[in-house]
């Protein structure tokens, strides 16, 4: 039998900079070392994505591809009403047998209005989660839910529903703690994520700055001062190799010297991305930015080692956004 997981949303929340997204990242990296017969599905949100329910795009996708690779589960997996549930993601409909459900479904009755029939696709959504759950242990992380949409929201709320939540792991980040919903009937837990005191601020820019650094001490003292505790901010004052009189130290400023500093190539790659304003497929970008395959690919790893892009996923389903929203704002 499979191991349950309780539905229990927790949501961490804080300023930019504090670690939500690289706490998420590596508490998906032990879940999946400890536990790798669960099924764990990630989304995030993006300031300026567009997509309807733009914080399940990735979650819907994953969970496909991984239905896709289970045929034979498939048909016991999927709702009654699989109709509803392509309507409300079409990519949905290339899964068999899933897709072949969903056309015998589709005489059931569709209610006029849209907010009704998201609300039909909602029902059928939840009792997929809530049958892949018992299929697998269940695991939901959305990055950056206050990018989320109001449609997204309101799918969460009726996912979420008091008494018919599927037994799922929930966990979101957001730099807000009113930007997770409050009325879902189920037990919550909020971990707010607090500057790091100066002592560890310390520690990790001396870890961060090369050993043989000049002036090693006053650049730690530097960068705690202008960090404000913030992990992230400490390590792109390190990266930036100041030198200890450099004052005052400007966050955005040392980013956008970066971004300057870039070949032609890859800031035209950082600048495509910064006006998709979301994950893209590397290639759709490489396309157009004009760029050939191989170049491409130089640029990417470029962009990764700089710290100024993620990538996710291998070969022709990888993708890639920007590392975060203040490297978007020096483009």
């Amino acid at each position: 039998s499979q191991p349950s997981i309780t539905c229990r949303p927790a949501s961490r929340y804080g300023a930019s900079g504090l670690g939500k997204s690289e706490l998420l990242a590596h508490f998906t990296a032990e879940l999946r070392r400890r536990a790798p017969e669960a099924l764990v599905l990630i989304g995030r949100c993006f300031e300026r994505e567009t997509a309807p329910f733009k914080a399940f795009d990735a979650i819907v996708e994953t969970l496909g591809a991984s239905l896709a690779r289970a045929p034979a589960e498939v048909a016991r997996l999927a709702p009654a009403d699989a109709a509803a549930l392509v309507r409300l993601f079409p990519a949905l409909q290339q899964v068999d047998p899933l897709g072949a459900a969903a056309a015998r479904s589709v005489a059931t009755d569709v209610p006029a209005d849209g907010v009704g029939r998201v609300r039909h696709g909602a029902v059928a959504f939840r009792e997929l989660l809530r049958r892949v759950a018992g299929w697998r242990p269940l695991v939901l992380l959305i990055d950056d839910l206050h990018w989320a949409g109001t449609d997204s929201v309101a799918l969460l709320e009726e996912v979420l529903a008091p008494h018919v939540a599927p037994p799922v792991l929930l966990i979101a980040t957001a730099r807000a703690a009113m930007a997770f919903p409050a009325a879902l009937g189920v037990a919550l837990r909020r971990i707010a994520l607090a500057p790091l005191p100066d002592a560890d601020v310390a520690s990790l820019a001396a870890a961060l700055l090369p050993p043989e650094a000049a002036g090693r001490a006053a650049q730690v003292a530097a960068i705690v001062r202008a960090s404000h505790g913030h992990p992230r901010f400490v390590h792109e004052l390190a990266r930036a190799g100041l030198a200890p009189g450099d004052a005052p130290i400007d966050l955005d400023a040392v980013i956008a010297a970066r971004v300057a500093r870039l070949s032609a190539a890859a800031r035209g790659v950082l600048a495509l991305l910064a006006i998709a304003g979301g994950p893209h497929p590397v290639a759709l970008i490489g396309a157009a930015a004009g760029l050939a395959p191989e170049d491409h690919a130089q640029v990417v790893a470029q962009l990764r080692d700089e710290a100024l892009v993620r990538t996710d996923g291998v070969g022709r389903g990888a993708t890639m956004a920007p590392f975060h929203d203040r490297v978007t704002a020096a483009v």
